[in-house]
């Protein structure tokens, strides 16, 4: 199948996979589009960036797509690039898809949850703190990060979610201040200690002004409150 995919990528152009090192550079997975979903076969086209340390396009280098454990490789171009890929797991839903160069993990690109339908979502079921609170822009989720119990930030691009970063554990350690003070930023949202001796992520304002308001005891865990101000 690996075969059969590099050669619909190269437009008929056979080919072996280069046993050069990978240039340093980065991947930007900037889109994807499903045509067709059989089985588990799923077809369409990627959109993408990739370019070395010094900007230049990363045209002729072999990248590699990542999905449910399978690996297709293929050369990249500046045009949307035509996918035909065989992912076991498509059987059982959605799949997190990732692109790099060959032999690089530095170079890995963010996350798409992609299915048959195309890019979606991960639903509210999917352990999210803030599920229809402000997660059209931002999705919360509790994580351990290297300094404790933390929040890590998706924003929202389209219907894609992109890992940001994390609130750490050591800003939900600090002491209680005496009147509510920003202690931290992350694309859309803010971290908020409370003089209640809680914390609050304020994401927002939306296209309709519409601030949400999660809530959190410390250290962090699920949400004690959800709330939206403004609209």
């Amino acid at each position: 199948m690996l075969r059969k995919l590099a050669i619909l990528i190269v437009l008929g152009a056979a080919f072996t996979l280069p046993v050069l090192a990978a240039p340093p550079g980065d991947v930007q997975f900037n889109g994807i589009t499903v045509t067709s979903c059989s089985g588990t076969i799923i077809k369409g086209t990627l959109l993408l960036g990739a370019a070395d340390t010094n900007g230049n396009p990363l045209i002729g280098e072999t990248l590699e797509l990542h999905a449910s454990g399978t690996i297709f490789p293929f050369l990249f171009n500046v045009t949307p690039i035509p996918y035909e890929i065989d992912i076991p797991g498509l059987a059982l839903g959605p799949v997190a898809m990732s692109i790099s160069v060959v032999g690089d993990p530095s170079t890995e690109s963010s996350i798409r949850i992609v299915g048959c339908s195309g890019e979606i979502l991960p639903q509210a079921s999917d352990g999210r703190i803030n599920p229809g609170y402000g997660d059209l822009l931002a999705v919360l989720y509790n994580a351990e990060t290297s300094t404790g119990p933390g929040i890590v930030v998706y924003v929202v691009d389209g219907t894609v979610g992109r890992s940001i970063g994390a609130y750490a554990g050591v800003l939900f350690q600090v002491d209680t201040p005496r009147e509510n003070t920003i202690i931290a930023e992350l694309g859309p949202t803010r971290l908020i200690a409370l003089s209640s001796g809680e914390f609050q992520i304020n994401i927002g304002p939306d296209a309709h002004g519409k601030v949400y308001e999660v809530i959190f005891d410390r250290p962090p865990g699920p949400a004690t409150a959800l709330r939206y101000f403004g609209g």
